[in-house]
Formats: structure tokens, C-alpha cells, sequence
């Protein structure tokens, strides 16, 4: 009950976290890779201001051309980076922090920078990442932003474990602490199709950061050229970043649209209520399991 206070006339007061309503469950990130420019960054960021949605960049990108979006901007950095970019916290709503060995002190402080700013602590996901993140929601983390690999698969020894298996077991370990809801967690990697969106909030996630699905939008053939410093056969830098950011637009609508179509078929009114909903879905290994046991069993004497 360390949250519970009350006021002067006797009312009770809780100490919750900041809350921002967003009407799409995603917020826009950058990709691994692409041939980034300023009016890249404006085409997500108008994107992100006229959706209502967050734009994860790094603070460094920052320019004087995007800080007009800055109600929409959640600046990325290291904990060893916050007096760096003390005045770009003061006028933010939401922050990315790197998750390190002193990340929740890295929050204390941003805290007393900007008390009402909501804090994404970004986790790459590897082998003990599922006692990481039950450690960090005890501590008070807000919102957990859980990074796979491109293709969804995350590293766990020599084995490889994909993402949606690991948001339904870590989903289900949060719930038997009893911590669940004190925690928001966004999923990053291997979301390429709307029904993948819908399926690892299925699984646990309460919403996604979505960066590659948004650089094929504005015309990214995955050639990764820029990767190897050669040119981009779009010459994508150069977009106009009202026509970017109306084609990402254009590309939310419709997976919102998709998403809609599913929440619709489940009896679902809103898309908060399909997480966790494992009984509303079936799986493949379930699925096989069911069907060919009777195959493969051996018989008990």
C-alpha cells in the first residue's frame, strides 16, 4: 500500500502513473536500417501528431524542425545521457531509456526533471530478459518496450524463441506475481501484417512499436543499399514528408481497419480487451498436439 496517501480532508489519495490515451495500439519507431533524413523523420512525425501516437527517435536526431511535433516525440537516450538532454525532457510527454545496470535511477531522475513525463524503458530481449522485466515492473517501470530481432526471434542460449512465445510466458508470470497491471508492455520485432499485431497482443502484449512495416510505406524496396553506403533506388531521403507522412497514414488506417475485422469476429468492443485473450485463439502447437498424439503415444500397459 506504499502508493496510498490521503488528502487534507481525509479523501484517499493514489499515487498513480501519468496516463496519455493514444487511439491506435502503436506507437512508430525507427527501423534497423533505411536512407534517413530529416524529412524522413517529419513524414513519422507528422504521422505520430495527426494519429495521436508516439514517435520513438533518438534525442540526437533531433532537429529544429521536428521540435514543433515535440508533443508527439518520445526522445530516445542512455541514463548517462539525461543532463545532456535536460531541456528536450522538460517539454516532452513520453521518454525512451535504454535499459543498463542503473536504468530505474535514470527514471528517479528523469522524474525530477518532468514529473508528469511517461518513461519507455527499452529492453532487448535475450537470455534472462523474462527475470528483467518481472524485476523492473516490482520497481515501478511504466512501460516496457520489449525489442526481438527483425524477424521476431530472440536469442536464449543456442536455442532461438519467437517472440509471441515469450510474450505469452512472461504475460502469464506477471499475472501469478500479481504485478500485471502495473506494467504496460509494447512488443518490437518480426510485426509485419496487421494480424501479427493482433496476435502478439493475443499473447500478452498491450500494444506495438512498429518501424519496418513504416519504411516500406514510404517506398523502401529492401534492397538495404544504405547499409553498404550505396544509393537508394527510391532515393527515399528526398520524400516529401507530407506525402510520407500521408502514406503511413494511409497504411495505419488500414491495419486499424483489419484489426477492427478481428476484434469484430471475436465479440471483442475494443482492442484493450483482446489482451491476454488466450481462449479466444488457437495455436499451431496446440492445434498438432491434439490432433496427432493418438498417432505417436505409446501404449500404457
Amino acid at each position: 500500500v506504499s502508493n496510498l496517501s490521503f488528502t487534507a480532508d481525509g479523501q484517499l489519495a493514489v499515487d498513480l502513473p501519468p496516463l496519455i490515451d493514444i487511439p491506435v495500439p502503436f506507437i512508430i519507431e525507427l527501423p534497423p536500417f533505411g536512407d534517413f533524413s530529416d524529412n524522413v523523420f517529419e513524414s513519422m512525425a507528422i504521422a505520430a501528431d495527426d494519429m495521436g501516437t508516439f514517435f520513438v527517435i533518438d534525442a540526437k536526431l533531433i532537429s529544429e524542425r521536428l521540435k514543433k511535433y515535440s508533443n508527439w516525440l518520445a526522445p530516445s537516450m542512455a541514463a548517462e545521457d539525461i543532463d545532456k538532454y535536460a531541456d528536450i525532457i522538460k517539454n516532452a510527454r513520453c521518454v525512451e531509456l535504454k535499459d543498463g545496470p542503473n536504468v530505474m535511477q535514470g527514471v528517479e531522475k528523469i522524474k525530477n526533471i518532468n514529473s508528469g513525463i511517461i518513461i519507455i524503458v527499452r529492453l532487448v530481449l535475450g537470455k534472462e530478459s523474462e527475470e528483467r522485466i518481472v524485476e523492473l515492473a516490482s520497481q515501478g517501470a511504466e512501460v516496457l518496450l520489449l525489442e526481438a530481432d527483425l524477424h521476431g526471434d530472440i536469442a536464449i542460449g543456442d536455442e532461438k524463441v519467437f517472440i509471441k512465445d515469450f510474450f505469452r510466458k512472461t504475460h502469464n508470470r506477471l499475472v501469478a506475481a500479481n504485478i500485471r497491471d502495473r506494467v504496460t508492455l509494447l512488443a518490437s520485432g518480426g510485426i509485419s501484417m496487421a494480424e501479427h499485431m493482433a496476435k502478439i497482443i493475443i499473447n500478452g502484449a498491450d500494444g506495438v512499436a512498429l518501424g519496418m512495416p513504416f519504411l516500406v510505406a514510404i517506398e523502401c524496396r529492401m534492397c538495404r543499399n544504405c547499409e553498404n553506403g550505396m544509393e537508394c533506388p527510391v532515393e527515399m531521403a528526398k520524400i516529401d514528408p507530407e506525402y510520407g507522412s500521408a502514406r503511413i497514414k494511409n497504411l495505419s488506417a488500414a491495419w486499424r481497419n483489419q484489426l477492427l475485422e478481428v476484434l469484430g469476429a471475436m465479440g471483442i468492443r475494443e482492442v484493450r480487451r483482446l489482451r491476454g485473450e488466450f481462449g479466444r485463439a488457437m495455436f499451431r502447437e496446440d492445434l498438432e498436439r491434439e490432433a496427432f498424439i493418438k498417432l505417436f503415444s505409446k501404449k500404457v500397459s
